[in-house]
């Protein structure tokens, strides 16, 4: 490989409060101690792109209605799911977990299970098939414990995501830190839909089969 070792920001989003749903959390706890308001948000429709305020507003408003927390973060939320898969009777068979009621408690929430065993397990996963060496300044043991002492007040003044993180990049990269610290968050998902459309490495042709199949 032309590098050796490759540095991540993984880590950032969840010790700095990055994270849109972070700052839902406390509303959504809320919420969900209301019946009428649990009721009600069950008829939210979901409208709209993904990324649209109307499309968070309505899979806020069905986690309010369903398990909570647990459907902000999951793939598939209790209601995706039961629709998807009618005949898995446990796919929400257990109890959801207590909603987290702050940001750095819903940080808390996924740290040890999403974080720790979907996210990491990812980059573990592509750096070794890569034969590169991973590493994630973030989850540096100091900084880390550092970062999960502080309370939310600190981390997100005035409830802007990062804002303590962007701060010190703003003021201890020269240059270019001031740019940095301004730029809006970007996403960078995996383009599975063109892949699937183009037959990219066969995934198209594997998908076609297996709905083909006589037990998709």
């Amino acid at each position: 490989p032309l590098a050796k070792v490759l540095l991540g920001g993984d880590g950032g989003d969840e010790l700095f409060l990055g994270y849109e749903r972070y700052a839902a959390a406390r509303a959504l706890h809320a919420a969900r101690e209301s019946p009428v308001l649990r009721a009600a948000a069950g008829r939210m429709p979901l409208v709209g792109h993904p990324k649209s305020l109307a499309s968070k507003l309505g899979r806020w408003c069905q986690a309010v209605a369903g398990r909570g927390y647990e459907d902000l973060v999951a793939v598939f939320p209790s209601w995706s799911a039961q629709r998807l898969f009618p005949e898995w009777v446990n796919v929400v068979g257990n109890e959801p977990p207590a909603d987290p009621a702050s940001a750095a408690a819903a940080r808390d929430w996924e740290l040890p299970g999403h974080f720790r065993s979907v996210l990491l397990r990812k980059i573990d996963h592509a750096s070794m098939l890569a034969q590169v060496e991973f590493r994630a300044p973030f989850l540096a043991g100091p900084l880390a414990d550092a970062a999960l002492a502080l309370p939310g007040s600190i981390l997100t003044p005035r409830g802007r995501p990062k804002a303590l993180l962007r701060s010190l990049v703003r003021t201890t990269i020269p240059g270019e830190g001031g740019a940095i610290a301004r730029r809006r968050k970007s996403g960078f998902a995996i383009p599975l839909s063109d892949w699937f459309r183009r037959d990219f490495g066969g995934l198209g042709s594997a998908v076609a089969d297996l709905l083909g199949s006589a037990d998709p």
